[in-house]
């Protein structure tokens, strides 16, 4: 059976806000006029959130449950199952969002931590450096020691090559325009090979 074929049941606005505890007042428009923002009772907050999840489906039968079926329940959805399922999605994004925020935190510490090690090292290699004077054994040691990445064609690590991609090799052969006619090809050709 359709819901359509079924016949829609009255809701007392009283018992709907009981039966999934949130109390949903008049819609009102967020700041730019575009959402209808859910009212509901304590303990049932709308989470702030930066990115609303809401699918566009959802928002307009959400509208007409706000609207013209406000009254009207089905047995397995009414106006309160319905916001009641607005406010569990935006808790997931709300923890979505605060998640990302502690990872960029925590992306910061280790760029902050790896800049203190970089500094450290450097320090460490200047003394070793003047440790290692008169010392050959010692000051070969230091001098394999990569200070900048790019020194003697070293890679950073954690870079790895591309499999399949050959290095280029050889002398690049210039790349010259197009000529217009075959004319004008034999004249640059002439020219060429006198200047050799």
């Amino acid at each position: 059976m359709s819901p359509s074929s079924r016949a829609p049941l009255p809701v007392d606005s009283s018992s709907a806000s009981d039966s999934a505890d949130v109390a949903v007042g008049d819609p009102a428009e967020d700041t730019h006029g575009t959402k209808p923002v859910l009212a509901s009772a304590p303990g049932h907050a709308r989470p702030e959130v930066e990115i609303d999840p809401t699918p566009a489906l959802a928002q307009d039968v959400l509208a007409l449950f706000r609207g013209p079926f406000a009254d009207v329940r089905f047995p397995d959805v009414d106006r309160a199952s319905l916001e009641a399922d607005v406010i569990a999605l935006l808790h997931a994004q709300a923890e979505v969002e605060a998640l990302d925020r502690a990872l960029e935190d925590a992306r910061q510490v280790v760029k902050s931590r790896s800049e203190h090690l970089l500094g450290s090292s450097s320090r460490a290699l200047a003394y070793a450096k003047v440790f290692a004077l008169g010392q050959p054994t010692l000051e070969d040691a230091v001098g394999r020691v990569r200070s900048t990445p790019s020194e003697a064609g070293a890679k950073p690590r954690g870079v790895k090559k591309k499999r399949g991609v050959r290095e280029a090799t050889g002398v690049q052969l210039p790349i010259r325009a197009p000529v217009e006619s075959a004319g004008d090809t034999d004249v640059a050709l002439e020219g060429e090979l006198a200047a050799e």
